[in-house]
């Protein structure tokens, strides 16, 4: 197989666009835990024996769970019912992961519905926040994205629907309680201003937006070469798109984040890395609840 990378990551017919999100942002920003849930050293071919294995961060410690290599498929078409690698359908690893995690979670059914940070903290052991765009400065969201995504966070975006309970489209393009990965941050010089945009994924691979900045829009006859090559502009129907932060302010109701915690890095790490400049001061606390002794609720819990 070769490497894996983000635009691997279809959405199938089930509703876990925050488990597609969450792995989206995992290769986007944070590839060593990546490479830590899905073991490379796996394959059809050399010591085949059904099976495969993956690693997710559960409860405070890394959770080995093991899969066989049965897929469910649409018996009209014998295409795979859910995630999927369209760009090489010969590879499996998404629909191998996304049935690891279903299994961990007890079954496929009980993927649907979730945030994208509760996704990347279960499997990483980080620490999740959440920022709703109410009336802050655009200029400020973005430079704080920009401080968090050198500390390798990760984040998506969502519209919060008015009483929806499944997803709607927006005049613009965008899905309203739908995941969006955000990939990168970039400023770059237009009309003589800096502009601060940002570059999001829809996890089903097509379905972008069209507003400002999007694949077809005039602003990027603004724009000079070299910033356009500098940002690996790509215009095609992938699910990729740009936006200004003020768009992405004014038409997302919330980031949400996840800052990675360095228990669930060091407690894999064989050899110490660098420091970096910025470090975490964490404390951590094993344990339980326990019936009838220290489980929450009202004094007659059971």
């Amino acid at each position: 197989m070769r490497e894996a990378t983000y635009r691997d990551l279809y959405q199938g017919k089930l509703g876990d666009c925050w488990l597609i999100s969450a792995i989206n942002c995992l290769l986007t920003n944070n590839r060593k835990v990546f490479d830590k849930i899905v073991p490379s050293n796996q394959s059809f071919t050399e010591d085949y024996a059904g099976i495969f294995r993956f690693n997710f961060w559960w409860y405070g410690e890394w959770k080995e769970v093991v899969v066989d290599d049965r897929l469910p498929v649409d018996t009209n078409t014998q295409q795979l019912l859910y995630a999927h690698n369209n760009s090489e359908p010969d590879e499996f690893w998404v629909c191998l992961l996304e049935k690891a995690y279903a299994k961990l979670v007890g079954c496929y059914e009980n993927l649907t519905g979730a945030s994208t940070s509760f996704g990347t903290v279960q499997m990483t052991g980080g620490v999740s926040e959440y920022i709703l765009f109410e009336n802050d400065d655009p200029a400020e969201i973005f430079e704080l994205l920009s401080r968090m995504q050198d500390m390798n966070s990760m984040f998506s975006c969502a519209i919060l629907g008015a009483g929806e309970t499944t997803e709607g489209e927006t005049k613009e393009g965008l899905f309203t309680i739908h995941a969006y990965c955000l990939i990168k941050l970039m400023k770059v010089q237009y009309q003589g201003k800096e502009v601060g945009l940002v570059k999001l994924r829809n996890p089903w691979g097509k379905k972008e937006w069209n507003g400002p900045w999007s694949d077809s829009s005039e602003e990027w006859n603004g724009l000079k070469e070299e910033e356009r090559k500098r940002m690996n502009l790509e215009v095609k129907d992938d699910g990729e798109f740009w936006m200004d932060i003020n768009d992405v302010v004014k038409h997302f109701s919330f980031v949400d984040m996840c800052h990675m915690d360095p228990f669930a890095i060091t407690s894999f790490e064989e050899t110490a890395e660098k420091p970096s400049a910025r470090k975490w001061h964490t404390f951590r606390a094993d344990g339980q609840w326990l019936k009838k002794i220290t489980s929450g609720g009202s004094d007659n819990s059971e």
